[in-house]
């Protein structure tokens, strides 16, 4: 009888000489350890491939696959997942780290609640107690509630999120159309049909850095496009899990601060065709320029629904 392994590690790496034997090493200190550990290669320049390869050698767990071509960040993480054979996938990103206690509370979580499909570390502690437990389950309502109503729930990225992999395939993965924001989308999508568990945000270290992918594709004015144009598939879609009434309050916030955003950060510094660029990619008439002045209280009233993840 085949032992197979609980849960996939899953690390992509280009040129990441300097961080990734302590990216390494963090899930290598786990206490649990019922996991495999696969390792891709995007063709670094560095010395990335020769350490990753000594690791290799001294851990049978660990799997390291180089890449013949350069293929960027989702389409690496996807291949990443399709070597992968465990019941969950955790990303550990290759300029980060987890805490020796991480893998435990996460596959503890997930195993408690056989409906979720997601499970992530919500970055605002201070607005979720977690008493003497570490983690918290919520309905796909309240996610998204949460998420569009109090701080961005759904935001953070792979390290942060430990996903079923079956409804990670289910959604094919992440999508390659949404520039660097398609981890978001992927985690509105499967938090929309099951459910999400909340984990404390003190079980990763995110490392901030001038060479992560993030730094070097930092265009506002695209990435203005592309979190509106994320929003506006996501609460389009017949699958989305909240009320007429949540929903049309929801839509004209997003497009409120689409519109706040367009004015502060181009109208009013003179540039014209980025602005314009804004209404037209947003589809979003001259007209719409009066919804600016709607205070976002407009979602005040679902602000009490999320009292129950307390």
């Amino acid at each position: 009888m085949i032992n197979y392994p609980l849960v996939s590690v899953l690390m992509t790496a280009y040129n990441r000489e300097k961080y990734i034997a302590e990216a390494i090493e963090s899930v290598l200190a786990s206490t649990f350890t019922n996991f495999e550990f696969i390792i891709v290669d995007d063709c670094s320049k560095d010395n990335t491939l020769a350490i990753v390869t000594e690791y290799e050698k001294k851990d049978e767990r660990i799997k390291v696959h180089s890449n013949t071509q350069n293929l960027g960040q989702f389409i690496n993480r996807n291949k990443a997942a399709s070597l992968a054979i465990g019941k969950y996938l955790k990303y550990v990103d290759s300029d980060d780290m987890i805490k020796p206690q991480t893998l435990s509370i996460m596959v503890e979580g997930m195993e408690r609640f056989k409906d979720a499909g997601i499970g992530i570390v919500y970055e605002d502690n201070s607005k979720i107690h977690f008493l003497n437990i570490s983690y918290k389950v919520v309905n796909p309502n309240l996610a998204y509630l949460w998420h569009y109503c109090n701080g961005g729930m759904l935001f953070p990225g792979p390290t942060g999120c430990i996903y079923k992999k079956e409804k990670f395939l289910l959604q094919n993965g992440f999508p390659l159309d949404l520039g660097i924001n398609g981890d978001i989308y992927l985690n509105l999508k499967i938090a929309a049909t099951s459910q999400t568990v909340l984990f404390a945000n003190e079980l990763v270290f995110w490392r901030k850095h001038s060479g992560q992918v993030d730094e070097l594709q930092q265009d506002y004015f695209k990435m203005h496009n592309e979190r509106f144009l994320i929003n506006q598939k996501i609460l389009y879609d017949t699958a989305v899990p909240l009320n007429k009434r949540q929903l049309k309050n929801i839509r004209l916030s997003i497009k409120i601060l689409y519109m706040r955003g367009a004015i502060i950060n181009y109208l009013l510094k003179g540039q014209f065709n980025k602005f314009k660029n804004l209404l037209k990619v947003g589809k979003v008439p001259l007209y719409s320029l009066l919804l600016t002045i709607l205070p976002l209280r407009i979602l005040t009233p679902f602000k009490k629904n999320l009292t129950s993840i307390n």
